[in-house]
């Protein structure tokens, strides 16, 4: 990693925080955001900081993207050995504007192990941006690292909840209601106690039993609503309108990427009453047909091509995720707030810079930070602005 200057500050950039703020002056100092507004840039000279200023006119600027479903040590292999995905690199994380991402195992936890996927955790945090886990995974009882999830999500730093728990699925191990319900309780509980999510990310298939299970399990159990965090929810219009009447309830949904039909999804969702708050956008990388860059993707696409406004869609890529996974630090850009930013090219988005706690990792659509195993690899993603400025 280069050497953080004491403060970077910058200037003419159209702000959405993801709220719209207007032109403003973003200031970063360390791994923080320090103000938003006016900022005298004589007087940090004149203090004898070491700093620098960006200009950022004609770009607007936003929250970094969080993932909070990627199989970060690879998905797939359920074709035999040779369909194995690799785990995913930090430079295809990063160039998708991605700067805070969350894992989690799907049916393979024998030959890709919780311990895996917390080392690749440290990797990325080492790397310089923000990575956090799911422990557990299809199964139920699920595997764990210390012993039992209410273990890993209360002494673990990096494990903030369970899963993917897989249920409506030909992979689902079945758990009776009773199951589910020890596991949401023990997660939610071990949550509370560290000041952490203590979700339970349910991986739902396409069975016509849809979300019955859960509706169920909040009809006979007394448990926290906003613990159950279903994914894959826009498999079907029937799987979503059973989605957002669970969401009325108070439970957190997930869309992935996969099927490259976030525009068309987001738009049902919103038009039929699912509530903003709870809907967060994902991945599902990697497996063969899905990488981090889709997020980007589906982003720009649910604006330039569905037509959605920006201060509409930015939430679900950005807040939404922070507030239901309770970092509270990311997905905002506001004082106090850690330096994850965004500028994106104000006509076509396209990623033109990224920060992630304060770095600069990406300059003119070009990853400058790359792992220190990966300097000679492909590029995962490219965007025409770094050949403007080559």
């Amino acid at each position: 990693m280069s050497e953080r200057t004491d403060f970077v500050a910058i200037t003419g950039a159209e702000v959405f925080a993801p709220e719209a703020l207007g032109i403003q002056t973003v200031l970063m100092v360390g791994q923080r955001l320090v103000k938003i507004g006016a900022v005298d840039e004589k007087a940090l000279w004149s203090a004898g900081l070491e700093g620098e200023v960006i200009d950022a006119t004609g770009c607007i600027a936003v929250p970094g993207f969080i993932d909070p479903h990627q199989n970060l040590i690879g998905a797939g292999g359920e074709t035999g050995f040779a369909s194995r995905m690799p785990e995913i690199p930090f430079s295809a994380i990063v160039s998708a504007g991605i700067t805070t991402v969350v894992g989690s195992l799907g049916t393979d936890n024998v030959t890709r192990p919780l311990v895996s996927m917390l080392g690749k955790v440290y990797q990325l945090e080492a790397e310089g941006l923000s990575a956090f886990m799911c422990t557990g995974g299809f199964n139920v009882p699920p595997q764990s690292i210390t012993g039992s999830i209410y273990n890993d999500i209360l002494l673990i730093e990096k494990v903030i909840g369970v899963g993917q728990v897989a249920i409506a699925d030909t992979r689902s191990s079945e758990p009776t209601l009773d199951e589910l319900a020890t596991l949401v309780s023990a997660a939610s509980v071990a949550g509370s106690l560290s000041g952490k999510a203590g979700v339970v990310h349910f991986h739902v298939g396409e069975s016509k039993r849809r979300l019955r299970l859960l509706h169920r399990l909040l009809d006979e159990h007394d448990l926290q609503i906003d613990r159950l965090y279903p994914t894959h929810i826009a498999r079907s219009r029937e799987l979503l309108d059973d989605a957002i009447r669970l969401a009325k309830r108070g439970a957190s949904l997930d869309m992935d990427t996969t099927e490259h039909t976030i525009g068309k999804w987001l738009r049902y969702y919103l038009d039929n009453g699912g509530p903003p708050e709870r809907l967060t956008i994902s991945t599902d990388a990697h497996t063969p047909d899905a990488s981090p860059a889709d997020l980007y993707t589906e982003f720009v696409s649910c604006i330039k091509e569905h037509e959605l406004s920006l201060v509409d869609v930015l939430p679900h890529f950005t807040s939404n995720a922070a507030k239901i996974l309770k970092l509270r630090r990311k997905g905002q850009l506001a004082a106090r707030a850690d330096a994850d930013l965004l500028l994106l090219d104000k006509a076509t988005l396209e990623i033109r810079d990224v920060f992630a706690k304060g770095i600069q990792m990406v300059r003119y659509g070009q990853v400058i930070q790359p792992g220190p195993y990966e300097r000679f690899a492909e590029p995962q993603f490219t965007s025409t602005i770094s050949e403007a400025h080559s």
